[in-house]
This record gives structure tokens, C-alpha cells and sequence, in this order.
């Protein structure tokens, strides 16, 4: 998918025009018709026109297409509300927890090697495990929309804490993430 579309996208469900977007970015109409039907959008100007339709549909489908980050899931299983979200969530959770005692995963994890009766086992672990992770992250996702943040800003105050607590390396950190780990 091209980030025009995705951008037109987020016009629709947002009941925003591209004459309003272009205002609000100080854009030429001419270069907003092109940002939304040419296909061709600059980074800075795609982060822009996100902020400006402030959609967390259309800043998950570029943050999927640009970076390859999972999508949490948004499909009409299940209502959009707290109760339902944790539900799902508490529901994922115990398949993979079920599946991860009967096939004995921590076992096979330890012993570091499978055989091919252990491949399905592992195999259908890892997609309860990312059903798990994905709900768990929608929940996540929708906490900090009630903070007015994004899950990468929680992730960046968070990440002194697992420095000093040995989770991560302070030696592989990029150069801006330990930047903004001093300026704190």
C-alpha cells in the first residue's frame, strides 16, 4: 500500500479535506493534491499530515508500512472498549500460557535443539504467543492514547529503568537513545 492511500484513507475517516490539511501544514493546494494523489510523500510531510488528521489508524498503517512494525489488531471481533480489549486480551493470554505448559516449551527452550514431532508444538506456540503479544499491545497502545502518547514515547521514559536494570545494553543503545537517556 502507498502512503497516498493510506493518507486519503485517513481524509475519509477523519471527515477532513485536503484544502483543511493544507491550511494547517501551510502547503500549496497544488502539493496537496500531489501529496494525496501522486503517491509520492516526503517523510517529514507525511509525519505532518498524520499529526494534523490525528488518527491512530492512519499513524499505525504508515508506522506498518514504513518499519515493518505489527498492526495491533483493530478487525470488528471484538468492540473497541476497555472490557472487551482486556477480555480478548486475558483470552489470549491463557491459550498461549495453555499452550506453552502442554507442549512443554520451557523444556524445549532449555534443551535448546527440537525433533520434527517438537516442530508443531513450537510452531503453534509462537502463534498463540504472538496473538498474546499483539492483544497485549493494542491494550498497551490504548492506555497511552489516554495519555495523550504513543507506546514509543512510554518506551523512551522506560528505558533508563531497563538499563539500569540490566535488560538492555547501554552500549547498543543508538546515539540519539542515549542522548535522551543523559538529558534526563
Amino acid at each position: 500500500m502507498d502512503i497516498s492511500k493510506i493518507l486519503k484513507d485517513g481524509l475519509k475517516r477523519t471527515n477532513k479535506s485536503q484544502k483543511e490539511i493544507g491550511v494547517v501544514n501551510h502547503f500549496s493546494k497544488s502539493a496537496v493534491s500531489n501529496y494525496f494523489n501522486k503517491g509520492h510523500v516526503p517523510t517529514n510531510v507525511t509525519i505532518d499530515i498524520a499529526k494534523s488528521l490525528n488518527d491512530y489508524d492512519t499513524s499505525n498503517a504508515i508506522a506498518s508500512e514504513w518499519f515493518d512494525i505489527l498492526k495491533t489488531f483493530d478487525g470488528d471481533r471484538f468492540e473497541k472498549d476497555a472490557l472487551s480489549l482486556d477480555a480478548f486480551t486475558d483470552f489470549e493470554n491463557q491459550q498461549s500460557h495453555d499452550v506453552y505448559v502442554k507442549d512443554s516449551i520451557r523444556k524445549l527452550i532449555a534443551d535448546n535443539r527440537i525433533d520434527k514431532d517438537e516442530e508443531a508444538g513450537i510452531d503453534h506456540f509462537i502463534d498463540e504467543e504472538l496473538d498474546n503479544v499483539i492483544m497485549r499491545m493494542g491494550r498497551l497502545v490504548a492506555l497511552c492514547k489516554l495519555r495523550d502518547e504513543t507506546l514509543m514515547t512510554v518506551f523512551k521514559h522506560r528505558m533508563e529503568y531497563y538499563v539500569t536494570e540490566h535488560y538492555m545494553s547501554k552500549d547498543n543503545l543508538s546515539k540519539s537513545q542515549r542522548l535522551m537517556m543523559e538529558r534526563r
